[in-house]
């Protein structure tokens, strides 16, 4: 993100040349951060203020708190306590490396039996099944990916930042390790990790 000042006053000018609206999608006022550096009455500080002024068109962004519901929970307006919803999809999560160590088509096919048991009647929830990491054989699985046509059963492949890895290893119902040790020696720290995170495992297993 740029900083406020300048980028806001120059943006307004801009603005103002071209007869364009100018509109601001604020995640925080930048004049309050300043103050933590400058004091609440620096000039600067005071300048920063006077441009939240809503002289502008302004895209805000909902509080937190003010959310009541996503794909898998909802929000009690009583007590705004978080639960899980009905009728939700269950959320399954491997972490991988894509590496030649793990075959994917393991659970690939998983998923195909599973969409075939949901089309016989069979009482399951839909799946997502979200498969996060990088590596050399990533694209491979994505093509194979992309040919399945899933009624019940979505799959993406995100790249997430650490900090949203641990969140959603706690959000998930269960993990996969698909992880067959080259030496029969190391461990799988993914499997620590979801553990780590209350999440139980189903695990490929292998030889010692």
């Amino acid at each position: 993100n740029p900083p406020g000042l300048p980028s806001i006053v120059v943006t307004w000018l801009v603005c103002g040349l071209r007869g364009t609206r100018f509109i601001i999608d604020w995640h925080n006022y930048g004049y309050t951060i300043m103050a933590l550096s400058h004091g609440p009455d620096h000039p600067i500080v005071r300048l920063a203020q006077w441009s939240t002024i809503p002289q502008f068109q302004v895209c805000g962004e909902r509080p937190g708190g003010e959310t009541e519901r996503t794909a898998f929970t909802g929000r009690d307006p009583s007590d705004l306590s978080v639960t899980l919803t009905s009728g939700r999809p269950a959320l399954l999560i491997s972490s991988t490396s894509w590496s030649e160590d793990e075959d994917f088509s393991i659970l690939l096919k998983a998923l195909e039996d599973y969409e075939g048991f949901v089309k016989a009647g069979a009482s399951l929830p839909s799946l997502v099944c979200v498969i996060t990491g990088k590596g050399p054989q990533k694209d491979h699985y994505r093509k194979l990916i992309d040919t399945l046509s899933f009624e019940h059963v979505k799959i993406c492949t995100p790249w997430l930042e650490a900090e949203d890895y641990p969140v959603l290893l706690g959000s998930a119902d269960l993990g996969v390790c698909l992880h067959k040790s080259s030496s029969g020696l190391d461990l799988p720290m993914k499997v620590v990790d979801m553990f780590g995170c209350c999440l139980p495992v189903c695990a490929i297993h292998f030889y010692w």
